[in-house]
């Protein structure tokens, strides 16, 4: 099995060359950038990378100024509120930007867990009464509901944007 690309993250500017040299000097074909990627640590990977090197990115990359060396940023697909939702939108659309300005062809979505606590609608502890159990399955259920549509509603924004007139991109023919 031939390796085309090997996965970089990196939280300072030196991690960052040190990182990327490597993975080139490897003879690898290409960087896929994986959360997290404070922006020093970006801003020095646009300088140093030859063009077409990154072949993927991680939505939500690079990580906001905001956050410190080493600290992951909060942003995930199924956001619980609507709050969330609109940062998550927002930081989506920087990694879409970041694509446009580097070409880079391929843009991962970071896996979601939607399931809540719990193996099922059947599912109860031990120690719990059914109308209990009852109560934390509608609550559960609601939450659920709520990541879903988070999820669905990012996944929508990201084709309208990669669909838009003048962003170069378009789906295959079928």
């Amino acid at each position: 099995m031939t390796i085309y690309a090997a996965s970089l993250s990196a939280s300072t500017p030196a991690a960052a060359q040190q990182g990327a040299a490597a993975i080139l000097d490897a003879g690898f074909g290409g960087i896929v950038l994986s959360s997290p990627v404070q922006h020093e640590a970006w801003n020095a990977l646009r300088k140093l990378l030859p063009k077409d090197s990154v072949k993927a990115i991680e939505l939500f990359l690079p990580s906001p100024r905001s956050l410190r060396p080493g600290e992951r940023a909060s942003f995930c697909a199924g956001a619980e509120n609507k709050t969330e939702r609109s940062e998550n939108l927002a930081q989506a659309r920087k990694t879409l930007e970041a694509v446009d300005q580097l070409g880079i062809p391929l843009v991962l979505v970071p896996m979601t867990r939607l399931n809540i606590a719990g193996l099922g609608r059947s599912y109860l502890e031990p120690t719990a009464s059914p109308e209990q159990g009852q109560l934390s399955f509608r609550a559960e259920s609601i939450e659920l509901h709520a990541r879903m549509d988070s999820l669905l509603a990012l996944l929508s924004f990201l084709l309208e944007l990669y669909l838009a007139p003048g962003s170069g991109q378009s789906l295959p023919a079928q």
